[in-house]
C-alpha cells in the first residue's frame, strides 16, 4: 500500500482522472492513511479550485470509495454520515465544477451510494431515516440516487463485491426493479417527484 500512496502523491493534482485508478485501488486495501488522505484531498487539495466537471464528478466520487473503504475500517463511518447533510459540504469545500449542481448536490449523492457500498445494516439505516425524514427539498434532489443506491446495495448483498467488475449493473437493475424490494422503491421515488406510478 505505500507505493500506492507514493504514486498518488506524486502524480499532478490535474487532471484528477488521472489519480483516481490509485483511490480506487488504495480503497480495496486502505486503513486510516486513506482516510486521512481522501480527507485530504477532498478538504485541502483543491481548495479555491473551480474544476472540469469530469475532475470534480471523480472528485465527489471519492465517497463512493469511502463506503468500500468503511466495508474494512469502520472509522470511516462518520465521515460518511456527515457526508448526507448539504450544508456540511457547503461549508467544508470551496472548490468548484463545470456542473449545473453544486458540488454539495453531487456529495450527498455520492455519499448515499458510499453508505451502500458499505454493505452495513446500521451504516444503511442513515439513508433509511432520510428517506422517512428527509425535508421534500431534500428527496426531491436526492431520491433517486436512494434508489440507485439501494439496488447496488442489493446487488452487493447478493453477489458480493465481485458484481462490480462485470459490465451487467443495468442488466441487474432492471431486474432488481421488478422485485417487490424495487417496486416499493421506485413507488416511493415516484410519488416523492409527484409521478404517477412506475
Amino acid at each position: 500500500m505505500d507505493a500506492l500512496l507514493k504514486r498518488f502523491d506524486e502524480l499532478p493534482a490535474l487532471p484528477f482522472t488521472n489519480k483516481f485508478p490509485f483511490a480506487q485501488a488504495l480503497a480495496v486495501v486502505g486503513d486510516e492513511r486513506v482516510l486521512r488522505l481522501f480527507q485530504r484531498v477532498l478538504f485541502e487539495d483543491y481548495r479555491g479550485q473551480h474544476l472540469a466537471i469530469s475532475d470534480g464528478l471523480h472528485l465527489s466520487s471519492l465517497m463512493v470509495l469511502t463506503g468500500h473503504l468503511a466495508a474494512r475500517y469502520p472509522q470511516t463511518l462518520a465521515l460518511l454520515r456527515d457526508g448526507l447533510n448539504e450544508e456540511f459540504w457547503a461549508t467544508n469545500i470551496t472548490w468548484s465544477m463545470d456542473d449545473v449542481y453544486p458540488p454539495s448536490q453531487t456529495l450527498v449523492n455520492s455519499s448515499i451510494l458510499g453508505l451502500a457500498m458499505t454493505g452495513r445494516d446500521d451504516a444503511w439505516e442513515w439513508v433509511l431515516a432520510m428517506k422517512r425524514e428527509g425535508d421534500q427539498e431534500y428527496l426531491d434532489r436526492h431520491a433517486s440516487q436512494m434508489v440507485d443506491a439501494a439496488a447496488s446495495r442489493r446487488h452487493l448483498l447478493d453477489y458480493g463485491r465481485a458484481y462490480l467488475a462485470t459490465n451487467s449493473s443495468w442488466k441487474l437493475f432492471l431486474r432488481w426493479a421488478d422485485t417487490p424490494e424495487g417496486k416499493e422503491w421506485r413507488a416511493w421515488a415516484a410519488k416523492v417527484h409527484g409521478l404517477p406510478p412506475p
